[in-house]
């Protein structure tokens, strides 16, 4: 059948851009030295460029929000796991820079755990950091016994996983003791450094 004007623009058009290209390929294949030599430009600027990108995948920024995910034992009740997070939420009630907590026990989990939330004031409005207030309510939420809290803020990329920044995942084909034993050394070890602000061993033996 005949073919449309459109039709017949498009098949001309294509028809040029691949004539071009090979014209071009064709024109490189006869000089390869030349070619050789830019190609490996490029490889270079690109591996310098990527030696002097940061390795950090996003910058840390004030969102103005942080969260606390609550472990109490293993065999705690809602209600156990509760009095202690009203016991956090009292530990921070006189911080002048948060805005709103919120709190929730046991939502879609084990009745021992728990999430906490602080919403913090405008920049303009408040003189510490989220960086410095996550300092702050860490130092304040060790003082409970009853429960592990764990301070952080929220992923700065949409989509990318929530909870503690670094986990690690320790397997053995030898005896949980072992497993726990070799958990609480990484542990000790992380804390001992003093680069980590919360450190949790999520295995209970």
């Amino acid at each position: 059948g005949s073919h449309s004007r459109f039709q017949r623009i498009v098949d001309n058009t294509f028809g040029r851009v691949e004539h071009i290209y090979e014209r071009l390929v064709t024109g490189s294949l006869n000089y390869r030295p030349v070619t050789l030599m830019i190609v490996l430009a490029l490889v270079a600027t690109t591996g310098f460029m990527f030696t002097k990108t940061s390795s950090e995948l996003a910058p840390e920024e004030d969102q103005g929000f942080l969260l606390s995910i609550v472990n109490a034992p293993r065999y705690a009740t809602s209600d156990y796991t509760e009095t202690y997070v009203n016991q956090i939420l009292g530990l921070v009630n006189d911080i002048p820079e948060t805005r709103a907590r919120f709190s929730a026990v046991a939502f879609q989990g084990p009745t021992n755990s728990a999430f906490v939330g602080f919403a913090f004031k405008d920049w303009a409005e408040r003189a510490r950091s989220s960086k410095e207030l996550q300092e702050d309510i860490t130092a304040r939420l060790a003082k409970v016994a009853g429960v592990e809290a764990f301070v952080f803020a929220p992923p700065t990329l949409p989509g990318s996983g929530g909870g503690l920044p670094i986990t690690m995942v320790v397997r053995s084909t030898g005896e949980a003791s072992q497993v726990y034993e070799a958990a609480e050394n990484i542990k000790n070890k992380a804390q001992a450094s003093g680069r980590f602000l919360a450190v949790q061993n999520s295995m209970s033996y």
